[in-house]
């Protein structure tokens, strides 16, 4: 047993660190602990960072979506502007006619009684007045006023 003993503690005085080498060992595990606190807070940091920065690049997302909606609504608005200052260029006239010439009220034109009275239904029609009728109508009735102030001044002189 003396035999067993002393390879036992042979063996076991191989594998049993000395006092530097123990020293030495702790230090290196107070290190590692160190440095790995020092990377998990440096982890933690990091995440931190990156969560902060999603939710900036998530609200700078949201304020573009809004911006290309308020660009896509501003040029539909400027869009229906230009529409109703740009003048009427050319309009199209259409002509009802009247399938029954005792509903037009509106006209009091003897001739188109007379062609009631006849039968001939296909002269009763309304015609649907356009932009541009309506402004050779104003001007028409502007140089008439223009035509008969000047004719009565022109009366007017001669009688002087």
């Amino acid at each position: 047993f003396d035999k067993e003993r002393r390879i036992f503690r042979e063996y076991s005085e191989l594998i049993t660190p000395d006092r530097n080498e123990i020293h030495n060992l702790e230090w290196e595990n107070r290190k590692l602990n160190n440095s790995a606190t020092d990377t998990q807070s440096e982890v933690d940091r990091y995440n931190k960072e990156s969560r902060v920065l999603e939710t900036q690049l998530k609200a700078l997302e949201d304020e573009v979506t809004s911006l290309r909606k308020g660009k896509i609504a501003r040029r539909e608005q400027i869009l229906r502007l230009s529409k109703l200052t740009n003048p009427v260029q050319r309009d199209v006239t259409y002509i009802v006619e009247e399938r029954f010439g005792k509903r037009v009220n509106s006209y009091d034109d003897d001739y188109l009684n007379q062609s009631l009275k006849v039968g001939n239904v296909t002269k009763a029609y309304k015609p649907l007045k356009t932009g541009e009728v309506l402004k050779l109508e104003q001007r028409l009735s502007h140089e008439t006023q223009k035509a008969t102030t000047y004719l009565q001044e022109l009366m007017l002189s001669i009688r002087e």
